[in-house]
């Protein structure tokens, strides 16, 4: 197995070669391989998606910006997207990413079994 500072190195690498290339080419040809780099690099850092907790990143800036901008960050809307009060409510209590998680856990993984007959391409 490839160890992920090696896959990083290599994601920044490729991004920081397209940055350049966008950066200082005038050639509209090259500017546009360039920016195929700059964002190949980044697909190179998301290709584990599963590795990806993007829904524990998005609950930490959240938590982060209720903490820091309490009176300009409207938590509220934040229930759009979690369409789970318990959990918008720890949020706001600034509950830690375990007890989030504690909250939804069985949720998920019903959720998680009843969606498996619904899937094309099992995981």
């Amino acid at each position: 197995m490839i160890p992920i500072n090696a896959i990083v190195a290599l994601g920044c690498l490729v991004f920081g070669i397209g940055l350049i290339g966008v950066l200082v080419r005038k050639n509209l040809m090259v500017i546009l391989m360039s920016l195929e780099l700059l964002l190949n690099g980044v697909n190179i850092l998301l290709i584990d998606r599963a590795g990806c907790r993007s829904v524990d990143v998005g609950l930490a800036i959240a938590r982060t910006l209720h903490q820091l901008y309490p009176a300009q960050f409207n938590v509220e809307k934040l229930n759009v997207l979690l369409g789970d009060k318990p959990t918008l409510q720890a949020v706001k209590a600034g509950r830690s990413l375990d007890e989030l998680h504690a909250l939804w856990s069985a949720g998920l993984t019903e959720f998680q079994t009843r969606r498996l007959k619904c899937l094309l391409y099992p995981e």
